[in-house]
């Protein structure tokens, strides 16, 4: 499985195997039951915290002494949203929406699921709409992004990024710390937008997706309310939506970050109880509502307090965003079977050599790019103020002060974490590309489809893996490469079938 290099070599896929999200590059002409299969891996929660995208636009050659942090990529497709043609060229159609004249589309080079609005180019909404989002829109983990616009045969062709996995409403049964992670990143949302002074407006639980139903990463998927002028639901819309939008909503209160503040209280409601709070009634012009009412056998007080403020009628008496960051029981320091997680695959992950990791870096960076910036997020924000590496003596402190009824607790960078503790220099270190290969999905990644693509795109002229052809697409260190490489074979040149066979080593 993996990317196609043109339309002729590429098999369709049916409409069977998707399922609702959005993209990161992994094989997309799996089998039904691939593409469905539930691992339900955890991955902690996310805290707020911007590191650029090592796939770029423009990207400076790294320096020698960064070859064994990271294996950049070189870019091949240049994404941008000034108008351009050829959109049939660029993209086969999957299926078809008739209701929101929305299109699934896939990339015919890169294999990259889309989603794809069509739009009038003489409608003056759309035209706002696109000016906003040239405006407006700034990246972010949690959110996807609008990568393209098409104009041409008189539609304008709106590309958003898609997800895979499941709609929230379609998690049930969820941990307690799985729960807070998505919670996490649901108010990373929410600071995102407060920080460029925009509002989302028309929030549901369904406005939101797993990145693939294998991971619980979480993103925004209905974003085009954030950069339209006209919050009000159309009146196309069917009746029952409308009553579904409304549950979300504050009784008598415009859209603005604080409504979305309060349909974030609704969400969180829903994931800890699977069921919206009861109705708001108006009795003589008052709303009488008590939002906990299916909530009393929560024994968690501070939950009760966190939902209890968020879900304020009173819209001066909500809880800020900036209030909602620095709430520690959705903190990762406090989400102990999380980190405990991470610990148990940092301990399964098989020793690489630098071949290996140049390979595997490559191919999450191509086939899992969402997973990829997100645990790189992760590291970021463990490894602050730790001289840039992670200690797994670190993770193990974290892990034994953790407690969500413990909220006071801080980690003691200068006590515990410093440079002269005995402990600390014994402890493992984990740079940034072993804690990236061993949050990543080996299974899901090392697929004889990906391994075959991987191959294609990095072989010579000859048919043969070298040094010097993996370098025309990933900035490496050559000579340590083709040290790992002449160890593997007598001339430094791989086969298919020693590529395979030393890479499927990693599961």
């Amino acid at each position: 499985m993996g990317l196609c290099s043109s339309n002729k070599n590429q098999k369709p896929i049916q409409q069977s195997q998707l399922i609702l999200s959005q993209p990161d590059q992994t094989n997309f002409k799996q089998s039904e039951t691939q593409l469905t299969k539930q691992t339900k891996t955890a991955i902690p929660s996310i805290m707020a915290f911007q590191i650029p995208n090592l796939i770029k636009e423009d990207i400076d050659p790294p320096t020698p002494q960064s070859f064994r942090h990271s294996f950049n990529i070189i870019p091949e497709i240049k994404k941008s949203l000034e108008f351009k043609t050829g959109f049939f060229k660029t993209y086969s159609v999957i299926t078809k929406n008739q209701d929101d004249n929305t299109l699934i589309c896939q990339h015919n080079k890169t294999a990259e699921l889309v989603l794809v609005y069509c739009m009038d180019p003489n409608n003056i909404q759309d035209q706002q709409l696109i000016k906003s989002i040239k405006l407006n829109q700034n990246d972010n983990n949690n959110i996807c992004l609008f990568i393209e616009i098409f104009n041409e045969n008189k539609t304008l062709y709106l590309v958003q990024e898609y997800c895979k996995g499941n709609k929230l409403s379609k998690l049930l049964n969820l941990e307690r710390s799985k729960i807070i992670f998505i919670m996490s990143q649901l108010i990373q949302v929410l600071n995102q937008l407060n920080k460029h002074n925009l509002y989302h407006g028309k929030l549901t639980i369904d406005s939101f997706s797993l990145v693939d139903d294998q991971s619980y990463y979480v993103k925004l998927t209905d974003i085009k309310p954030i950069f339209q002028q006209n919050k009000n639901l159309e009146t196309s819309k069917e009746m029952d939506e409308q009553n579904t939008y409304k549950r979300y909503q504050p009784p008598s209160e415009h859209p603005s970050i604080k409504s979305d503040i309060f349909a974030m209280g609704i969400i969180f409601h829903q994931l800890l109880t699977e069921k919206l709070p009861e109705k708001i009634k108006i009795i003589n012009n008052q709303p009488i509502w008590n939002p906990l009412l299916k909530f009393q056998n929560e024994n968690d007080e501070k939950m009760k307090k966190l939902l209890k403020s968020m879900l304020q009628l009173d819209h001066v008496k909500r809880v800020s965003v900036q209030q909602l960051t620095q709430n520690k029981i959705l903190s990762i320091l406090n989400n102990q079977d999380l980190i405990q997680e991470i610990l148990q695959k940092i301990s399964i992950c098989p020793s690489l050599n630098y071949f290996q990791t140049a390979i595997l870096t490559f191919m999450i960076q191509k086939f899992q790019s969402q997973e990829f910036k997100i645990i790189k997020q992760l590291y970021q924000i463990l490894i602050e103020n730790n001289e840039n590496y992670l200690q797994e003596n670190q993770l193990e402190q974290i892990c034994r002060n953790s407690n969500l009824n413990k909220v006071e607790f801080e980690i003691e960078h200068h006590e515990t974490y410093n440079n002269n503790n005995p402990l600390q220099n014994n402890s493992k270190r984990i740079s940034e590309k072993d804690f990236l290969i061993a949050l990543s999905n080996r299974d899901k990644l090392l697929t004889e489809e990906n391994l075959e693509t991987t191959y294609n795109q990095l072989k010579n002229s000859n048919g043969l893996l070298s040094a010097k052809s993996i370098n025309r697409k990933i900035y490496i260190d050559q000579k340590q490469l083709l040290d790992d490489m002449e160890k593997i074979s007598f001339n430094g040149q791989i086969t298919i079938n020693e590529f395979k066979d030393i890479m499927q080593l990693l599961k």
